[in-house]
């Protein structure tokens, strides 16, 4: 990664980020901040769950009336059918050799009332070139396993973050992504599941305003 230095200062008027060191979130310094050539920069993208493309035995809804959020439908003629599809933007700043790590916040509620939830999130993606024909082909997805008790219900739960299938290619040829949720059928009845947004994690290799 590039150090950053400014063009005409005393090094030591600057706070310096060592080689063991990470930012998480956003950071106030007593000083302007340095990025020594080992230091490492985690960026998020938020991606909300109402604007994701929604299929057959998914809609668009409010979890627990209030937060707007993708509703996968549990019970009926469409359940576990749905699914959710976005775009992934790709940052100019990113680390391409470090790609991407995702995580889910969500949550659930309603009837029945089992002693608790268990089922599967499967999530997949795919990054495109310039002039690339888009293939059918069907993307490779990782599983997240959940296990929440029924005191959890009507909470906002987060799984921790995950990283995609290793065949997933990003490089500085990639142009747009996409992702792809969906629920797996437990082969039992489950309370009603709501995607209230995707994290995306990734390595940049500058600070940004942000920080």
């Amino acid at each position: 990664m590039p150090e950053l230095l400014p063009l005409s200062a005393d090094a030591d008027e600057f706070t310096t980020l060592s080689s063991d060191q990470v930012i998480t979130g956003s950071k106030t310094f007593g000083a302007p901040l340095l990025l020594s050539s080992q230091g490492l920069v985690f960026k998020n993208i938020i991606l909300p769950g109402y604007q994701a493309h929604s299929g057959r035995g998914a809609a668009r809804g409010l979890f627990r009336s209030t937060l707007p959020s993708l509703h996968f439908m549990t019970t009926g003629r469409n359940a576990f059918g749905g699914e959710a599809l976005m775009n992934i933007p790709i940052p100019e700043d990113i680390v391409y050799a470090r790609g991407f790590q995702f995580r889910l916040i969500w949550g659930f509620e309603g009837e029945p009332d089992p002693s608790d939830i268990q089922f599967n999130w499967a999530v997949g993606a795919q990054f495109f070139q310039e002039n690339e024909n888009i293939s059918t082909s069907p993307f490779q997805f990782v599983r997240v396993a959940i296990d929440e008790s029924t005191e959890r219900r009507n909470d906002i739960l987060v799984t921790g973050f995950e990283n995609f299938d290793r065949t997933v290619i990003l490089n500085r040829d990639s142009r747009l992504g996409a992702i792809h949720i969906r629920l797996e059928d437990p082969g039992v009845v489950i309370s009603q599941v709501y995607l209230l947004q995707v994290e995306l994690q990734y390595v940049a290799d500058r600070l940004g305003r942000s920080v």
